[in-house]
């Protein structure tokens, strides 16, 4: 079981750190590009303008989180059905559920056979 939620976990992770790189470096490239447009009129240097526009990271960050886990986890449960991650889940023994689902069906099954032994024949 700690095998397939680290392996859930993991490629949550890796989905929603790339939409959070294609997110923030569209919504940074088109800041700075409403900062050069300042830069000419202005008069400011390039580097200081580079510089400057590294401070709008966070308030991006902040505004695109819901947008970045929403894409985020649509890429990795369409990575999870591709990979037919609910057939290993069903397969794997996942301790004591397994065991308990297992006792249960073998407890039904020990009943069906029982009342089999005991009905009379028709």
């Amino acid at each position: 079981m700690k095998k397939i939620n680290l392996y859930v976990f993991i490629q949550i992770i890796k989905s929603c750190t790339l939409v959070f790189f294609i997110f923030v470096s569209i919504a940074w490239l088109l800041q700075i590009s409403r900062l050069f447009s300042y830069l000419n009129n202005l008069q400011i240097d390039f580097v200081k303008v580079l510089f400057l526009s590294f401070f709008l990271i966070p308030n991006l960050i902040n505004v695109t989180l819901p947008f970045i886990i929403l894409f985020g986890l649509i890429i990795a449960f369409i990575k999870f059905d591709k990979d037919k991650l609910e057939d290993i889940i069903k397969v794997a023994p996942i301790g004591r559920i397994r065991d308990e689902m297992d006792h249960g069906m073998r407890t039904k099954k020990s009943l069906d056979i029982d009342s089999k032994i005991d009905s009379p024949l028709v």
